[in-house]
């Protein structure tokens, strides 16, 4: 499915994590792995390019270090390696910091608005069997035409890694109109599993989730489950807007023990 996958690598247990399930999948493509490591002067003097060579050192794949300088922008430094780079899958450790962080987004988020292709985001909980990846990759909707359009993605991931396709509606109580029933609800998560089950050979099964917290409800159900991969179209805010409305997608990322597949819509060239 993939050829390369890139992995920054900043020396923190995490980024390590990335780079296990960067091994998984580089096994199972038969992909080679590209590690990044950006410097600047106090990681260099703390000798993190000593630190990711250890990291590095007996990961199958591992074709290329790239070892550079950093500039102002760490996210840039990202986004220009994976533009040099022959269409590769970006495979990030992050905190995923939510609203409490204030105006500023975390190097994730900033990667995805230049990147703008579906990214493997491995949480500060992520906890990987020996068997991965196996069993669910749960897709998360809210019955928005937006949240549908990581429908597609994940068909292609379910059939190139064997995973058995699971939608999973998640529904406000509280922002559903006055009238509609729970019927009507299950029957549009319905219509979605209906329409990936022509993008893929699996069988497509589907539930209907109800909480005042969807990022909590999501990672529960994955936690009770059988779910080896989470998958979620997000927006990607922005300044105040940040902290108005934290990200479902980075708080599931933040809380979840499975690494999260997270993608933005292309932008409509009409508009």
């Amino acid at each position: 499915m993939f050829d390369r996958l890139l992995v920054p690598l900043d020396g923190t247990q995490g980024a390590t994590s990335a780079l296990r399930i960067a091994e998984f999948l580089a096994d199972r493509w038969d992909a080679n792995i590209t590690v990044l490591t950006v410097l600047n002067k106090e990681n260099e003097r703390l000798g993190l390019d000593e630190i990711v060579a250890r990291q590095v050192a007996g990961v199958r794949h591992t074709e290329k270090v790239d070892i550079r300088p950093g500039s102002y922008s760490l996210a840039d430094d990202i986004a220009t390696v994976f533009d040099q780079e022959d269409e590769p899958l970006l495979v990030m450790s992050t905190m995923a910091r939510g609203r409490v962080a204030g105006v500023a987004a975390n190097v994730s988020e900033e990667v995805m608005r230049q990147v703008r292709e579906p990214m493997l985001l491995v949480g500060p909980n992520v906890e990987l069997p020996d068997d991965w990846p196996e069993g669910d990759l749960m897709i998360c909707i809210d019955g928005s035409d937006f949240a549908a359009t990581i429908v597609p993605v994940a068909a292609r991931w379910c059939d190139a890694l064997d995973l058995n396709p699971m939608i999973v509606g998640v529904i406000d109580p509280a922002k559903v109109p006055a009238g509609v029933s729970p019927a009507y609800e299950n029957n549009a998560v319905a219509r979605v599993a209906s329409g990936m089950q022509d993008l893929t050979e699996r069988l497509v099964n589907y539930d209907t989730l109800h909480g005042p917290d969807p990022a909590k409800a999501i990672v529960d159900y994955a936690r009770n489950g059988d779910a080896a991969m989470l998958a979620m179209a997000t927006h990607i805010r922005a300044g105040v807007d940040r902290v108005l409305h934290d990200s479902v997608a980075m708080a599931v990322v933040r809380r979840a023990s499975c690494p999260v597949l997270v993608g933005r819509p292309p932008v409509d060239p009409s508009r």
